[in-house]
């Protein structure tokens, strides 16, 4: 009877998997935005529209967003963020589960204008010296297969990149970053990383786009796939939030065994301690059966 309960409770919640919440910050083009928030809240996530980047000062709650969607496209001319705003991300980074995807000119300004500089850690690329070009057809072809991130992708694929005064900076990775597509923009024939993640030692991820997410590029559907699937990728590092308490991809019964077998449990480096506050409890269990069946 129990089981029964258990299986019965995850199949009502697993409709709920995967509705990451985001924060967007506001491109200040509604006509963007919209686009945005369709390709995002079509494939199943919740949408925030917040301050704009050189608004953002540190006074947003963020205690339910799971990613902030940083974009500076249409308004990427109008300065820096807040020192108070750059504090209260590497804040939100401080944890396992929470995500940063960032589009094109956020990079730029962070390494050719000297914008965005406590937050450069945060960032998986390095210094890219100022290189970007403005060709309006661009190419992503897979390079790191992961299958979060390639999910309804095809490979390769080409898109219109919206013109800011440019459209793609070359991105090359910081080490331990993954590309998982590359560019065809060539430096001494060398491809640009076109997306590129990185998992920090909290578990948080950072994935940034080559490219500045404009009407053009979110017009089509393998990339605004790949932003769903980045913002899915983003928040499933460490383990945390996706019930998959044995690490093998697949959140299942045995998972959902483990979970009840170490119910009550107090301490750190718990398996099926999930959101990490130290104790198995019912918030645990919640994640398990609200993922029941991802991966498998």
């Amino acid at each position: 009877m129990k089981k029964f309960a258990y299986v019965a409770l995850a199949g009502l919640l697993a409709s709920f998997a995967f509705a990451e919440r985001v924060y967007l910050m506001t491109s200040q083009d509604t006509d963007v935005d919209t686009a945005v928030v369709n390709a995002l809240t079509s494939r199943g996530h919740t949408v925030t529209i917040g301050q704009a980047y050189h608004l953002f000062d540190g006074t947003a709650d963020l205690s339910d967003i799971d990613v902030v969607f940083m974009q500076a496209n249409a308004n990427w001319a109008v300065g820096d963020m807040p020192q108070a705003g750059q504090e209260h991300l590497i804040e939100f980074m401080s944890l396992p589960g929470r995500g940063i995807v960032t589009t094109e000119w956020i990079i730029w300004k962070w390494s050719a204008s000297g914008h965005f500089q406590m937050m450069g850690d945060l960032f998986p690329v390095q210094d890219i010296d100022g290189y970007y070009r403005g060709d309006f057809a661009v190419t992503y072809t897979r390079s790191v297969p992961n299958p979060i991130m390639d999910d309804g992708v095809s490979s390769p694929f080409s898109y219109g990149a919206t013109n800011y005064a440019g459209t793609e900076s070359y991105f090359v990775p910081r080490p331990g970053a993954l590309v998982f597509y590359a560019s065809d923009y060539l430096i001494d024939d060398e491809p640009g990383g076109g997306v590129v993640g990185f998992t920090h030692a909290s578990g948080a991820r950072t994935v940034s786009f080559s490219t500045c997410g404009g009407l053009d590029s979110m017009a089509n559907g393998d990339y605004a796939q790949l932003v769903s699937n980045a913002v899915k990728w983003v928040t499933r590092g460490a383990g945390f939030r996706n019930g998959d308490a044995n690490g093998d991809g697949c959140v299942d019964d045995t998972d959902l065994a483990i979970t009840l077998a170490m119910f009550g449990l107090t301490g750190t480096n718990l398996a099926a301690d999930f959101n990490s506050d130290e104790i198995v409890d019912d918030s645990d269990l919640a994640i398990v059966l609200s993922f029941f069946g991802a991966g498998c």
